[in-house]
């Protein structure tokens, strides 16, 4: 499994800028090329880098930013910092500043006086005994001060600094030093650099960047060593994974509605007797809380000893699909019993079906099992995701069924099915809201003022309190929290009184400007975000997420924000951007993708960019270059970049990736799978076939691309086909193959000669006879199969010692046959089914060791045996 491996770089500001850009342009450069090929990335978290001067001035201003969001990188970069000290102590922030951040990571200690970089290195290192074996500390010796001007010499050492603490900075750096060597003397480097007088900077820094490189790299190494010689994990491991996330995002710090938990562990646990209900499911609106329920009622549930078999439809990209989730479900029944579920790669959704009924049987026979759902309304709009078609009614009697479900479709389905019961969620009450916002501030050390807590609860929406929605509350509350000492001193300009009558007025009025209701608030949020960091890169990072399926890695921002915006990558502005929106987003995945924490949070980014007229398809189209520029193992490449070329309407370029020779298999399988996923929504089926024609259609004008669009025409027959043949609806199904037949019957005209195109064009012809026959318009079907004869008749004639061709002008035969048999015509039917069996005799006789031949003349005798049976020929059908 991918991962991502965050390291994060203290260092003061303006005496380190040399070191800290040779460890972005080479140190940084070998891990991340050595890490990719242990299915790693790495994450290396610099908040001073990215300001172009190094003067105390605008220092200090970088520093007061990085003070609000340094110890939250700190933590999140957990298990590995490297610390660069040269003879700087770092800026001191004011005491009132230094303390709030301290007091909202929890960081309990005396911060009077102390430097960004000393609260770095003491809570990210030295007061952390399980982050100091992951740490390193490099010590430079003092720079040739005496050659610099004094105001470089103050700039790089604060002891010829002018200003009055500049003693107390040096007696406190001393201070530092002595207890990072004393407490980890083996962690700690000391180094030497030249100097350039008469470029005034620092060289030499080559030995020093192997050192550190050999320093990190021994211990990712020894961390990531199993990853070199694992497999790369199953699907369903991955789906678990992303379910487990998805439950401890869903339910972190829950509080409250213990009624309606109480009531579905008790329906979990309920015995079966005649009439009792079997089935739950839980409905409300969008954000009302029923995921977070869902992920509390799970943790309790697997403290039980009823057997799980949990699933959550927004969890991941895949988890939409019911079939993936019913095939996880089969695997983890199968494994818990001990037996061979016996399920083909290609098995239909009638045998995945019997096989999950057939299972869950057997294990409800020997325990209590419990079925989880969330979020049924998020299912493929497929007849099974919409209608609930894959549930089996009533259950054993040992097994129950808990859901929750916006109402809709799904629910309504369920509302039919006796033994089901729909409980409608009732919106919060004021106690639970109270302690739902106490909860939230609790994670940032904080408390409301009972005023500010009475004006947020009497905020009303359109349908009653506006908190009666927990989703409203926790974004309200979170709003709340992102005050901090800049607002504060803003404050006491704005606000008569003692610091706390101002503080108070200032988040009543916040209070009293909030939207009452959720599309507003995210709407004020993302205002918010260009008011403080600019337009292009606020825009930017909300329309990447919006357009994606699963958010994006740290790695992938570095790239796509500087795309989109036109301004350089800036580690302190992106991690600013993110704590604008924490609460609002969510890190998934063991890659670390950050992603939006609710589905409402894309679908209001999306109508907030369409507001503003800002094209989805230039984002995607930036997405989509940024992915095929990623080595080709990489797997968002490999699942997301067909996702962004069809996003960004530019047919000719998905064409020729679609028609790459060059393509691997995971990117196959992952372009043929998005693709699928259109086209097995009944919703989106028509765009999913329009989608097609394109991809067809894109290089038709140009002689030269015929092979790349044949090539993409027979991945659409036969690696796309493989993949809906059994799912997709037999209208969706002719679409798809009328197209492709239509691509293959231009390039076969245009080159005559070419066998390949041929034959390609005989097997659409082909796959249009099945879907007819399976809709039983038989004139038509065999019409299709005819126009395949002809083809394969004269390819056979053309090549006669080329088996292949003598196979598909059997099987042709035999389709015929089928068809003629269907229709009551047994004497054209037998003749067909001659034909075949004269091909196959050959074929067996030549090579006599071939055991496919003979079984293909087994099957050949056994259709001419039912023909005679029929025509009442006893005789000839035993022979």
């Amino acid at each position: 499994m991918w991962r991502a491996r965050p390291v994060f770089i203290s260092s003061t500001f303006a005496d380190m800028q040399a070191e800290r850009d040779h460890l972005r342009n080479h140190v940084f450069l070998e891990l991340e090329e050595r890490l990719r090929k242990r299915r790693h990335t790495l994450e290396w978290v610099d908040l001073r880098m990215g300001v172009a001067t190094a003067s105390l001035a605008e220092g200090e201003a970088r520093e007061l930013q990085v003070l609000k969001v340094c110890l939250a990188e700190v933590k999140r970069c957990r298990p590995f910092l490297i610390v660069l000290l040269g003879d700087r102590y770092g800026w001191v922030p004011p005491a009132e500043r230094i303390t709030a951040a301290a007091n909202e990571e929890g960081f309990g200690v005396d911060v009077a006086g102390r430097s960004v970089t000393d609260l770095e290195i003491s809570f990210g290192v030295l007061d952390d005994p399980d982050q100091q074996p992951h740490s390193f500390f490099y010590l430079r010796d003092p720079l040739p001060y005496a050659d610099m001007p004094p105001d470089l010499a103050a700039l790089h050492a604060d002891a010829f600094a002018q200003d009055p603490l500049a003693a107390a900075r040096v007696e406190r750096l001393t201070a530092l030093k002595q207890r990072i060597t004393a407490s980890l003397p083996n962690r700690v480097r000391r180094y030497a650099v030249g100097w350039d007088r008469e470029r005034q900077r620092v060289t030499g820094l080559e030995d020093w960047g192997r050192q550190v490189l050999e320093d990190i790299w021994a211990e990712l190494e020894a961390e990531t060593a199993s990853s070199a010689a694992a497999p790369e994990p199953s699907w369903s491991q991955m789906e678990r994974d992303a379910l487990d996330d998805y439950v401890e995002d869903r339910a972190r710090g829950f509080v409250g509605r213990q009624t309606i938990l109480t009531q579905l562990l008790q329906h979990a646990a309920s015995s079966a007797r005649d009439g009792a209900s079997w089935g739950v499911c839980l409905t409300g609106d969008p954000g009302s809380g029923k995921s977070a329920i869902f992920g509390e009622l799970l943790r309790q549930l697997r403290a039980t000893d009823a057997f799980l078999l949990a699933h959550a439809a927004g969890a991941s990209p895949r988890a939409p699909s019911v079939e993936s989730m019913l095939r996880r479900w089969i695997e983890e029944l199968a494994t818990a019993l001990g037996v061979d579920a016996g399920l083909a790669e290609n098995a239909d959704p009638d045998t995945i079906g019997a096989t999950f009924r057939a299972l869950l049987a057997r294990m409800a026979a020997q325990r209590r099992v419990v079925l989880a759902v969330d979020a049924l309304d998020q299912f493929e709009g497929t007849t099974q995701g919409r209608h609930v078609t894959w549930l089996p009614h009533p259950l054993p009697a040992n097994a129950r069924f808990i859901a929750t479900a916006v109402p809709g479709e799904a629910s309504e389905a369920l509302r039919q099915r006796p033994g089901v019961q729909l409980q409608s969620l009732a919106p919060l009450d004021g106690t639970e809201a109270n302690r739902i916002a106490e909860a939230i501030c609790a994670r940032y050390h904080r408390t409301l003022e009972p005023d500010v807590l009475n004006a947020l609860l009497a905020k009303r929406g359109a349908d009653g309190p506006a908190w009666g929605n927990p989703l409203w509350l926790v974004l309200a509350v979170e709003e709340l929290n992102l005050l901090d000492a800049d607002d504060f001193a803003r404050a006491t300009r704005s606000y008569a009184g003692a610091p706390a009558e101002q503080l108070r007025a200032l988040m009543l009025d916040i209070v009293g400007e909030l939207p009452a209701d959720i599309p507003g608030l995210y709407r004020a949020s993302f205002e918010r975000a260009e008011q403080q960091f600019g337009m292009f890169p606020a825009r930017a990072f909300i329309g990447f997420i919006a357009v994606s399926r699963a958010g994006w890695r740290e790695t992938d921002f570095r790239s796509l924000l500087p795309r989109a915006s036109g301004e350089p990558w800036d580690e302190l502005r992106f991690a600013s951007l993110r704590r604008l929106f924490r609460g609002q987003l969510r890190q998934v995945g063991s890659s670390g993708q950050w992603d939006f924490a609710h589905a409402q949070m894309r679908s209001a980014a999306r109508r907030y960019l369409a507001a503003l007229s800002v094209s989805e398809a230039e984002f995607h189209a930036e997405a989509s270059e940024h992915l095929l520029q990623l080595p080709r193992e990489d797997p968002l490449r490999q699942t997301e970049a067909m996702v962004h070329l069809l996003g960004s309407e530019d047919w000719a370029k998905a064409a020729r990736f679609y028609g790459d020779p060059a393509l691997t298999a995971p990117e196959l399988d992952g372009a043929a799978q998005v693709l699928a996923d259109g086209l097995l929504s009944t919703e989106e089926a028509a765009l999913g076939l329009a989608s097609v024609q394109h991809l067809l259609d894109a290089l038709a004008g140009d002689p030269a691309a015929d092979s790349i669009t044949g090539l993409v025409a027979e991945r659409l027959v036969f690696d796309l086909d493989q993949k809906i043949s059994t799912r997709a609806s037999l209208q969706v199904q002719e679409g798809l193959h009328r197209r492709v037949e239509r691509s293959f019957d231009r390039l076969a005209k245009a080159d005559p000669g070419n066998a390949g195109w041929q034959r390609d064009l005989s097997v659409s012809h082909d796959r249009i006879g099945d879907v007819q026959s399976a809709q039983g318009n038989l004139p038509a079907a065999l019409a299709a199969f005819q126009a395949s004869l002809a083809i394969a008749d004269r390819l056979a004639k053309a090549d006669p010692g080329n088996a292949g061709w003598q196979r598909d002008l059997s099987v042709s035969h035999n389709k015929i046959g089928d068809v003629q048999r269907a229709q009551g015509n047994l004497p054209a039917a037998l003749a067909a089914f001659q034909a075949s069996h004269n091909i196959f005799d050959r074929l067996a006789k030549a090579d006599p060791g071939n055991a496919g031949w003979q079984f293909d003349l087994g099957i050949s005798h056994e259709r001419i045996g039912t023909v005679l049976q029929a025509q009442g020929n006893l005789t000839g059908a035993l022979t």
